[in-house]
């Protein structure tokens, strides 16, 4: 199989996976407990804290670990507290709009083109709260999160980031990017499925929108998955080398640009090629077909890609964020293909996803339903 599906899940570490078989003997323990096989999985706890708070550029006692990205966001715009209205970007995950919707709160689409200059419009301002992803998962356009978050400060204005696709494509350092919180997950840089965190900068006022236990500081309770975040730790502590490739001009990069002008040949067009995008995808439509369909014909092809988030996989409708990018062209949003790539995306993979959309492109069909 040629996986072309990283932004859904990347392929885990060789050294995640062989830390995962080495925790399982360390870490079953419930680490709030007082007795010696609770104090080793709360070492290993505190450790994977330490390191992923030095890989983004926080301190251990701003993370707080969740299950899924999906529960970061949740708890990152519940929790914050004094917000009086939230201002959400169009090109956004369902699990951060999912988050804003159950939040109670009023919120507000900003128009695409400031934000992507890196200005906020007039109407944002004190007790407000920006929510806006680092990088989109769908076409890898890149938001200039510094430039807004200084514009937004110098307002009052709260910002919590989903940079969920961002960590390891993107150099993230907190300490010098004033953002209160953001989210992110070890699946999408080689760690594991269910592990995530939560960055909360100590000075941003919040309280756990979820009653229970005090784990985490009572910001998340429930025991940790010790096992998976220590996976996750170890993923956090690789994040330079994935870096390195995913930089403009590396491995993935040249990689993607190969597998982008090879489809143009076939008649894709390229989304999101105005915008920076990150290196590690790239999203083509095929007009006059339809993009589930196509990434079905792939798949019986030997290749795994996409039409969206895979949480709206087998949601045969147009991509919102197409249509935030290209109002009105419904087509182009109804015929998209993403192909995510990661380090261990090879050129025999490139060329083996050209020749199985060349072979599904020569065929009758799949049309689009009117």
């Amino acid at each position: 199989m040629i996986y072309l599906d990283h932004h859904a899940v990347s392929i885990p570490h060789p050294e995640v996976l062989r830390a995962m078989e080495e925790a399982r003997v360390h870490t079953w323990a419930n680490p709030a407990s007082a007795h010696r096989l609770g104090r080793e999985s709360r070492r290993h706890l505190e450790t994977a804290r330490t390191r992923v708070a030095r890989a983004i550029g926080g301190s251990e006692a701003e993370i707080v670990f969740t299950a899924t990205g999906s529960e970061a966001c949740r708890l990152g715009i519940h929790g914050m507290l004094g917000i009086k209205r939230i201002w959400m970007a169009p090109l956004e995950h369902p699990a951060m709009s999912g988050a804003i919707t159950t939040s109670g709160l009023p919120h507000q689409t900003l128009p695409l083109a400031p934000l992507l200059r890196g200005e906020l419009p007039p109407a944002v301002g004190e007790g407000d709260l920006l929510a806006i992803n680092w990088a989109n998962h769908e076409i890898g356009t890149v938001f200039p999160i510094e430039a807004l978050a200084r514009a937004a400060k110098e307002r009052g204005t709260r910002v919590f980031v989903d940079g969920i696709q961002a960590l390891g494509r993107l150099p993230i350092r907190l300490d010098t990017v004033p953002i209160d919180a953001m989210a992110i997950a070890g699946q999408k840089f080689g760690g594991p499925t269910g592990a995530a965190a939560l960055f909360i900068r100590r000075s941003t006022p919040y309280d756990s929108p979820d009653s229970g236990g005090g784990e985490e500081r009572g910001r998340r309770p429930g025991t940790p998955d010790v096992e998976r975040i220590h996976n996750f730790d170890v993923a956090a502590t690789l994040l330079e080398e994935r870096l390195a490739q995913s930089a403009r001009g590396g491995r993935i990069a040249r990689l993607r640009d190969r597998l982008e002008e090879a489809l143009i040949e076939l008649g894709g067009v390229v989304n999101g090629r105005e915008t920076e995008r990150i290196a590690t995808v790239t999203n083509v439509s095929f007009l006059g077909r339809r993009g589930p369909i196509l990434v079905a014909a792939l798949d019986l092809e030997g290749v795994a890609a996409s039409f969206g988030a895979a949480c709206s996989s087998g949601v045969d409708e147009p991509s919102k964020n197409l249509l935030a990018l290209y109002p009105g062209e419904t087509d182009r949003a109804h015929s998209a293909v993403r192909f995510s790539l990661g380090p261990e995306t090879t050129e025999d993979d490139i060329d083996g996803a050209v020749r199985a959309m060349r072979s599904i492109l020569s065929r009758r069909g799949p049309l689009r339903a009117p």
